[in-house]
């Protein structure tokens, strides 16, 4: 014969068990509160962004309103692809830091002196964010970021970090229109 009592007992107890694992389980939390920006620079909104790297090779992409056509300034003045610079803004507004320090540990050289990549980004109304991507993580799979005026730590994504660096290399200049009766060059 079963004890029912002992049973519901026995059924709470594993319940309750439960419900603390539950609770208790470890969780990834989000870098930072939900829906939050950790880049104010869109697409939509942006006139002018500048990228140096460590080596001193730098971008600088502007245009004359948020509606306007962008244009290479530096390394060589040039009409950039609009669609591309609007992608790597995109990418840029779109960075998910997956780690945040607090507080910097004192002593600790996370490489913001001579930063692997400074990013600067103006908006139409005259605002600016600034980023600084620093030395890699321990692991050398992300690396430490701080934003201009706020003393947290940023662990970004390496992988993140590297397509930056790509587009810091290989400028995306608009194609020239090729003159009728000749061949594109290979560079185009």
């Amino acid at each position: 014969m079963i004890n029912w009592k002992g049973a519901a007992v026995l059924l709470a107890i594993v319940g309750v068990f439960a419900a603390y694992i539950y609770q208790t389980r470890p969780q990834s939390h989000p870098a930072g509160p939900s829906g939050q920006v950790f880049l104010g620079c869109t697409a939509g909104e942006s006139v002018a962004l500048e990228m140096t790297g460590a080596d001193g090779k730098t971008l600088a992409l502007q245009r004359p309103t948020s509606l306007g056509n962008w244009s290479i300034k530096t390394p060589v003045p040039a009409p950039a692809r609009d669609s591309d610079v609007d992608g790597l803004i995109t990418q840029l507004h779109t960075l998910t830091p997956s780690d945040i320090i607090l507080t910097a540990a004192p002593g600790v050289d996370y490489g913001f002196e001579h930063p692997h990549l400074a990013v600067a980004c103006r908006v139409g109304g005259g605002v600016s964010f600034n980023l600084s991507v620093g030395k890699q993580s321990f692991d050398g799979s992300s690396r430490y970021a701080r934003l201009a005026g706020d003393p947290k730590v940023y662990v970004l994504s390496g992988a993140e970090v590297d397509r930056l660096d790509q587009f810091l290399d290989q400028p995306h200049y608009r194609p020239s229109p090729i003159p009728s009766g000749s061949s594109p060059s290979p560079t185009t």
